[in-house]
């Protein structure tokens, strides 16, 4: 199920210094993954401190010039640049933090330029692409970890277009599985395909399943039987 499965990559480069999982295990949300050394996080912590102490020099230097007064002890010209000055510093400070925030949208957490990579959702790894020591970017064609929870799946099923009209969203589909041949599984059909294959001729329906018992694996043949009115 594509809405309870997440292909977890990064925004950043960076190189995998540990791992802590692999395929088959059972993960739980915000456990970590991988530990990654990113120097870009450390050149933009960097840049943001530097922007914050020149914006707090900056507002003390506003502050003092306000207290002076313009056209007083200060020249108007003088107390204006110093208002540019911290309107210019509280800008970059901005511009600093909004940075970290767009290289890091899931607030993963972070110590100096060490990034701990987690899992958004608890479920099972299924797939992963990290190994220890690769350089990690996001132009990686293939996500780092696959985590899905396999109590819930789609079914595809691939219908003939003669039957179109004989399903709809919301109708029961009864299934069955060579490797349970004496048990019935129950899914809902949520989606109708919009195209027919011009090879098979057949319309891809999809409904969702719930595995509660993770009998049933991703990319397994079953039977399917959409449930009508007046039976199957």
């Amino acid at each position: 199920d594509e809405d309870a499965t997440a292909r977890i990559g990064v925004g950043f480069s960076g190189r995998i210094v540990t791992l802590k999982a692999a395929v088959g295990d059972v993960v739980h949300a915000g456990q970590v993954l991988a530990e990654i050394d990113s120097p870009d996080f450390g050149t933009a912590y960097a840049d943001l401190n530097k922007a914050r102490a020149d914006e707090e020099r900056k507002r003390l230097a506003f502050e003092r010039a306000k207290e002076l007064g313009p056209g007083e002890a200060i020249s108007v010209r003088d107390w204006e640049a110093a208002g540019a000055d911290y309107e210019q510093a509280r800008a970059e400070t901005a511009r600093a933090e909004k940075r970290i925030k767009n290289m890091n949208p899931f607030n993963l957490t972070i110590s100096g330029q060490r990034v701990l990579l987690t899992s958004p959702i608890a479920g099972v790894v299924t797939e992963r692409n990290a190994n220890p020591a690769l350089e990690v970017n996001p132009s990686l064609p293939a996500p780092l970890f696959v985590v899905t929870d396999p109590k819930r799946l789609w079914l595809m099923i691939d219908l003939p277009e003669r039957l179109i009209a004989q399903v709809k969203p919301g109708s029961d589909v009864s299934l069955e599985s060579d490797a349970y041949p004496e048990e019935r599984f129950s899914a809902r059909i949520v989606q109708l395909g919009q195209i027919v294959d011009p090879n098979t001729r057949r319309v891809t329906v999809r409904a969702t399943l719930n595995n509660p018992k993770r009998q049933l694996l991703p990319e397994m043949f079953v039977r399917a039987y959409v449930v009508q009115d007046k039976g199957m």
